[in-house]
């Protein structure tokens, strides 16, 4: 059987997408959706992305000036997160309150239409908690700030 994840013409089950993950990855990923899903007015699909992506978890949010809120990739090799941030939310965030972790992923991310797509490997519980703390900014810039 073709592995679920490259399989372009069958979409996925997010367990299909997960089930190859263990200890410690496994718990870190399922943590991450559980806190994206929390975050009011997301909407979380899983997508065809495209190489090297492939299939994905998509977060969408209404009002968010970036193409969505994040993109989770469980690539085999190396699960990631994408966060696309535009120059305005970056600005908004003191710089004093990025970590060089946090940092080191904007100053390296692509820009595609004015929107920087930073990504970072999930690898721990504690960058994991990092990349929650920027996605709740985000979340609350896209929401503005009547939401």
């Amino acid at each position: 059987m073709r592995d679920p994840w490259i399989d372009r013409f069958r979409t996925p089950t997010d367990r299909d997408l997960l089930e190859r993950y263990t200890e410690p990855i496994a718990p870190i990923l399922e943590e991450l959706r559980t806190e994206l899903n929390e975050f009011d007015g997301v909407a979380e699909t899983i997508e065809w992305m495209g190489i090297p992506w492939r299939w994905a978890f998509h977060y969408a949010i209404e009002g968010d000036p970036t193409p969505c809120l994040a993109v989770l990739a469980p690539m085999p090799e190396r699960p990631s997160l994408c966060i696309p941030l535009t120059h305005d939310l970056i600005d908004a965030i003191p710089a004093r309150r990025l970590t060089r972790f946090i940092r080191d992923a904007i100053q390296r991310g692509p820009r595609v239409g004015g929107v920087l797509w930073c990504e970072w490997e999930v690898t721990a519980r504690n960058q994991a908690a990092e990349l929650i703390g920027l996605l709740k900014r985000k979340h609350q810039f896209a929401r503005g700030p009547a939401n």
